[in-house]
């Protein structure tokens, strides 16, 4: 297949994938699908059984024509860029040959981390790396087939931060035998890694999923909706509410700790990334008008509550 036709909308307006004004931002699909069976993917309801990836030749030409378009930053958003480890390598030799100069985001899995691997990355410009971790219970990881244990994500992490890779990882709550103990143990987990970058999702029930595939097979639907979050499958809002809760407590709680920021700055003297340290600003500037904005919630409902009694009065 030939290669998208960026430039025609690079020149109207300055469009990306991002929207207008982010003329020097692209993305690529090097491959489709992931060899893993995660039991909570919905990969098998978008036809990526069959993990398939275009030859490491072919991908390196596009994106020496990416760079030769001038574009700066570059998202390769693969599922799984690291699923084979030979053909990322390669791929990431050929980046470092042409001298493109790309700021590169990438997705990979823990199980598939090396030092020579993120090494690499590092020396063809990638930036960040996601990681899916999911847990910091290795029951929980069991149970969403993931494959990895909590030794080899902590283990992974450290060395894409060792490399000089910003990190960010993944996690969710919500399986069926999590306890608010589990959700306290997968945080812990989270604030001891050298992570850059985290959220704590809530687990969903998404048709093609293996979970959702059992439930049917069992005689148990879902309802006619494509999604339920954790607690809404069983049509239990309370539990919902209270894990999405839970979740967002452990997100402002991470990113408000001071060891947090203190480790930032001795990363960017370490690493010296004036744009990532850019997003951490607007990160940090969103952080705090959403606090404010929750600390305010109680008052506004009060004086929303006075003044419907002033109307009806």
């Amino acid at each position: 297949m030939k290669f998208p036709r960026r430039d025609l909308l690079r020149d109207n307006k300055g469009y990306s994938i991002l929207g207008k004004r982010s003329r020097d931002i692209t993305t690529i699909i090097t491959s489709r699908g992931c060899p893993r069976k995660c039991t909570f993917c919905a990969h098998n309801a978008l036809a990526y059984q069959k993990y398939r990836a275009r030859s490491a030749d072919n991908v390196v030409e596009e994106i020496r024509t990416i760079g030769g378009q001038g574009y700066k930053i570059l998202g390769i958003v693969d599922d799984n860029f690291t699923a084979d480890k030979i053909r990322a390598k390669k791929i990431l030799t050929g980046i470092i040959g042409m001298n493109a100069r790309l700021t590169i985001a990438v997705q990979g899995r823990a199980d598939s981390a090396d030092a020579e691997l993120f090494s690499l990355m590092k020396k063809a410009g990638v930036v960040l790396i996601t990681f899916g971790l999911e847990s910091g219970n290795q029951e929980v990881l069991d149970f969403y087939n993931k494959g990895a244990t909590v030794e080899t994500i902590g283990n992974a992490v450290k060395l894409a931060d060792r490399a000089g890779l910003y990190t960010a990882g993944m996690f969710i709550f919500g399986a069926p035998m999590e306890t608010t103990e589990h959700f306290d143990r997968t945080y812990r987990f989270a604030a001891s890694l050298p992570l850059d970058v985290t959220s704590f999702w809530v687990l969903d029930y998404t048709y093609g999923s293996i979970f959702v595939e059992k439930s049917l097979r069992r005689g148990k639907g879902h309802g006619r909706g494509l999604q339920h979050a954790a607690g809404l499958e069983r049509k239990t809002a309370s539990i919902h509410a209270f894990i999405e809760e839970y979740g967002r407590k452990c997100f402002f709680r991470f990113y408000l700790r001071p060891s947090y920021w203190l480790r930032q700055a001795v990363k960017f003297v370490r690493v010296h990334n004036l744009y990532f340290l850019w997003v951490l600003g607007l990160g940090l500037a969103w952080l705090i008008r959403r606090r404010i904005g929750l600390w305010l919630q109680p008052m506004r409902r009060m004086m929303r509550k006075w003044h419907l009694r002033i109307k009806l009065q």
